[in-house]
């Protein structure tokens, strides 16, 4: 039994412990959220991890419902103080899952005012139960956020054909509005719309182009892709480096014979060393061996040529027992490009032990043709696809998506969605 004092108290301590409790699953759902991209790029997790992560996140979000008034007092609080994306995404995300139309209307106010907010935004729809006010919210997006957030995680959408053509057949349609269509096709799949990419092959904007080239590349039918890699080819070795990146990428999966000719090109340009590896990699072929090795030597693209090698043979560094301590720099004074490759997509990578890796090679080297294409150890087929899809590491489970679609003509599976989603599409694997 509680004496006079102690029942006196409980409303107060109720209160500290609601507004505590707040903070903590507050704090969790949102650097959750900033954090995650550093998982999807960690090689060292597979899907299991993700899920589990993302549970986690979920379990925050459910908690705050939960918790009731208290959470939404502590939101509007936070809306009135200066917000970071990751908190922003918090609050979008309670107010869809408590369908509390004020407190979503007062956070996307700050969207429009502060256009850095609104990926946040985005991002907590793609986390949102089906509801009218989620409908409602991704009426009132633009265009080019509707098309991006409808192919990735909706599917559906009224007047969806009309709309995606009437953006590709614009006059001033502009390059983020038709890049952003073009995904949407890719996204769902849509073997009946990748001819539109035909006239947009000389589109006036690089991003343009690339997207269109990539979905005649992915759902287009074999006439098409003479045309599309023509047009990858001079992007894969511009001086824009996304583009060229993605359009070297493009090719490297799904064009290998067209390919050659820019690895050639790449291969006499040191500034464009680490995507000449990265790009052995994603072309799979097992002659690309020995100089993958070769190239784990060096100390700048050592993790990169040793990312490549994983990719193709499907061995992991920590497994298999090739992992490398990180390099010790030369003594001072530092000769002119001594400095350790600081290259932000390197960070997850592990530093190789090169003669670890070559005594796994002679073990394991009969497996592989050289004149075969590999991903991840094995030949590529979809059912081996569909398990990288599954258990593989989440790095390449993007790849594997495209892979994937390239085979079957099948929609795009979206790998950066959250983990409940994903495990209904896995279901629908073939």
């Amino acid at each position: 039994m509680l004496n006079v004092e102690q029942a006196a108290a409980l409303p107060d301590l109720l209160a500290t412990t609601a507004e505590k409790l707040t903070d903590r699953h507050t704090d969790q759902l949102a650097f959750g959220w900033r954090r995650r991209p550093d998982r999807l790029a960690n090689p060292a997790l597979d899907f299991a991890d993700l899920a589990a992560y993302d549970d986690r996140m979920q379990a925050s979000l459910k908690a705050l419902v939960h918790l009731g008034e208290p959470a939404r007092q502590h939101f509007h609080k936070l809306l009135e103080e200066p917000v970071r994306s990751a908190e922003l995404f918090a609050v979008t995300c309670y107010a869809l899952a408590t369908q509390d139309a004020e407190l979503f209307s007062a956070a996307s106010a700050l969207t429009t005012a502060i256009a850095d907010l609104m990926p946040a935004k985005v991002a907590a729809l793609q986390w949102a139960p089906d509801s009218v006010l989620r409908l409602s919210a991704i009426d009132s997006l633009s265009m080019v956020q509707q098309l991006r957030l409808v192919g990735l995680r909706y599917r559906q959408w009224p007047d969806l054909d009309e709309r995606v053509l009437a953006c590709l057949r614009a006059q001033q349609s502009d390059a983020e509005r038709v890049s952003a269509a073009f995904q949407l096709i890719r996204n769902l799949g849509r073997t009946d719309l990748a001819h539109t990419g035909l006239r947009h092959l000389d589109d006036d904007h690089p991003a343009g182009r690339l997207a269109a080239a990539q979905t005649l590349l992915m759902l287009g039918s074999p006439d098409h892709h003479g045309p599309a890699c023509a047009t990858l080819q001079p992007l894969a070795v511009s001086e824009q480096d996304s583009t060229a990146t993605a359009a070297l990428r493009a090719l490297a999966l799904h064009a290998p014979a067209y390919t050659e000719p820019v690895l050639a090109r790449l291969a006499a340009m040191p500034q464009h060393r680490r995507r000449y590896l990265l790009a052995l990699g994603w072309m799979g072929r097992a002659d690309a061996i020995p100089g993958l090795m070769a190239a784990m030597e060096d100390r700048h693209h050592g993790r990169a040529a040793a990312a490549s090698l994983a990719l193709i043979t499907g061995s992991d560094p920590g497994r298999d027992g090739w992992s490398g301590p990180k390099p010790e720099r030369r003594q001072r004074p530092p000769e002119p490009g001594d400095q350790l490759s600081a290259h932000p997509d390197d960070h997850e990578l592990t530093w190789p032990d090169p003669p670890a890796f070559a005594a796994w090679w002679r073990k394991h080297s009969e497996r592989f043709a050289a004149d075969q294409r590999y991903f991840a150890g094995r030949p590529l087929t979809p059912a081996w696809l569909a398990t990288v899809l599954r258990t593989g590491p989440l790095p390449w489970r993007p790849l594997a998506a495209e892979h994937r679609q390239r085979l079957l003509h099948a929609p795009l599976f979206a790998t950066d969605l959250p983990a409940d989603v994903q495990r209904q599409r896995l279901h629908e694997l073939n």
